[in-house]
């Protein structure tokens, strides 16, 4: 407690006990206690916040601003432990019935072969029968869009055991997908945890662009545990921040897709009104570079692939 606060807790005894002998003594000391409920609550309030924040660790912290500062673990420290040999072939076919397989395919769609993977990772959390070579349909509020995938990515959820700058990000156990799609218009289909978006429009932005018009407010999330409502303006509209986190690149398939296998990102995502804004700021491993992408949020019944 600070000296200040100690001498105005015995200032306010001192008046209490002066003034109760008074007529209006008994509503000076209904009036305190009230007080006091009100403050034990509020720090009650404030001590849960508190720990709440120790199962939390903001993705963009103050003091990790360059890619640089070698000072601060910007990689994850194993995150994962699965065994993905070097060299991969890519002309697999399944030994009964010839089809042409995925390195991750455990059963053949043609035949239903039981199959020994190459790579044998868990399926994704979501959207773990889209693969390559696979068409696919999704519905957006106004239109559809038709496609195949060129590309798959698996990408897993890093997290941090205990809040503090030193402490290693790692593998939550958990694996999303991310397709590169070909149609009318080129576009990219991803799911992280329980969401799934479809962006058609991109561009490569830098670490200039990044800290100059996004890392203030995604700190500034960050920092409130994701409770804040945040907001910024960006293209010509007000973005509101819904979601800070990182995440690694651990096996890649197919063509056209912007990162490779050991990528390891933090990202923003935000929202202006049906528009989905997300940054992927690249910090180590496989070759990435940083990327903007606009597109919509969908439901996962409006991704319809056979």
């Amino acid at each position: 407690m600070k000296l200040s606060t100690f001498i105005a807790y015995i200032g306010a005894g001192i008046l209490l006990y002066v003034v109760f002998p008074l007529p209006i003594g008994s509503l000076v000391w209904a009036a305190a206690a009230i007080g006091s409920l009100v403050r034990g609550l509020s720090l009650l309030k404030e001590l849960t916040i508190e720990v709440q924040a120790l199962n939390y660790l903001p993705a963009f912290p103050t003091d990790s601003l360059s890619k640089s500062d070698t000072s601060q673990p910007n990689i994850a420290v194993k995150p994962f432990n699965f065994k993905i040999p070097k060299n991969i072939p890519t002309d697999l076919k399944c030994p009964s019935c010839g089809a042409a397989v995925s390195p991750t395919t455990r059963k053949c769609e043609y035949c239903g072969s039981i199959l020994q993977p190459i790579v044998d990772l868990p399926d994704p959390v979501h959207l773990a029968g889209l693969t390559v070579g696979k068409g696919v349909r999704v519905r957006l509020p106004q239109s559809e869009r038709d496609f195949r995938v060129q590309g798959r990515a698996l990408i897993a959820e890093l997290w941090q055991a205990a809040r503090g700058p030193h402490v290693p990000w790692t593998f939550t156990g958990n694996l999303y997908a991310g397709f590169a799609l070909t149609g009318v218009k080129p576009a990219y289909l991803l799911n992280w945890q329980n969401r799934f978006y479809l962006f058609e429009k991109h561009k490569s932005v830098n670490d200039q662009h990044i800290q100059q018009y996004f890392l203030p407010y995604a700190l500034a999330f960050g920092y409130s545990n994701q409770m804040d409502r945040v907001e910024f303006e960006y293209d010509g509209h007000i973005w509101r921040i819904t979601d800070i986190g990182r995440s690694q690149v651990i096996f890649t398939e197919g063509e056209k897709l912007h990162i490779q296998r050991g990528a390891e990102a933090r990202f923003i995502y935000a929202k202006s009104k049906d528009r989905i804004l997300l940054v992927e700021d690249y910090r180590s491993g496989g070759a990435a570079q940083d990327m903007l992408w606009i597109g919509y949020e969908v439901q996962e019944q409006d991704i319809q692939y056979s």
